[in-house]
C-alpha cells in the first residue's frame, strides 16, 4: 500500500531547500514592491493602509490560518516559516489544516487592490496620457503573479506533505469541506 501511494506522488519533502524558499522570497518581494508602486501611484493614504493591511496578513493571519495547522510547523517549510512560527504560534492540533482555508479569503485585498489599482490605469493609456510606465509596471505585476503561482505550484506544491489537504493545490477539497459542513 505505501508503495503504491510512492510510486503515485512525487517524493515528499520534509525540510525544503533554502533554494526554493529563497526564491519564493524573491518573488513576493518583487510582487509586494510593484504592487505597492502601482497603489502608491494612485493614492498615498490608500498605499498606507495597503502597505499596514498585507503586513498583518502575512505576519498574523497566515500563521493563525494555515501555519499553525501544518505538517510543516516547526520545520522548514516552501516558504520558510514553519520554524518562526512555532516559536511564536501555538500548535493547532485539533484544527485540520484546511478547516479555516475559507477565511483565506481576508488576504484579497493583497491581490484585489493592485490589480484593481492596475485596470484604474487602463484608460489613461486609450486617452494617450503619459501612463506607460504604469501600464508597464502593471503587466510586470501581473507577469511576476503568474510566475509565482507557477513556481510553488510546480516546486512545493508537488512535494508538500499538505497538498492531499491544501485547496491551492486541489481546488475541490474547499468543496467537499463545505458539502460535509451541509450535511453535519
Amino acid at each position: 500500500m505505501a508503495e503504491t501511494t510512492q510510486a503515485q506522488t512525487p517524493h515528499l519533502i520534509d525540510r525544503y531547500p533554502w533554494r526554493i524558499i529563497l526564491f519564493r522570497w524573491f518573488l513576493v518581494a518583487s510582487e509586494m514592491g510593484l504592487a505597492t508602486y502601482l497603489v502608491l501611484a494612485l493614492k498615498f493614504e490608500l498605499a498606507l493602509v495597503f502597505i499596514v493591511y498585507g503586513v498583518i496578513a502575512v505576519f498574523f493571519l497566515l500563521p493563525a490560518i494555515r501555519c499553525s495547522r501544518c505538517y510543516y510547523y516547526g520545520k522548514r517549510c516552501n516558504f520558510g516559516w514553519g520554524e518562526w512560527v512555532s516559536k511564536i504560534y501555538t500548535h493547532d492540533s485539533d484544527g485540520s489544516f484546511s478547516s479555516l482555508h475559507g477565511y483565506w479569503i481576508l488576504t484579497w485585498p493583497i491581490k484585489i487592490i493592485p490589480i484593481a489599482t492596475g485596470l484604474w490605469f487602463m484608460p489613461s493609456l486609450i486617452s494617450k496620457k503619459p501612463a506607460f510606465l504604469l501600464l508597464s509596471l502593471f503587466g510586470a505585476y501581473l507577469l511576476v503573479l503568474f510566475i509565482h503561482r507557477s513556481f510553488y505550484r510546480a516546486k512545493a506544491c508537488t512535494r508538500c506533505h499538505q497538498n492531499d489537504k491544501c485547496p491551492i493545490y486541489d481546488k475541490s477539497i474547499m468543496l467537499s469541506l463545505f458539502e460535509k459542513s451541509e450535511t453535519s
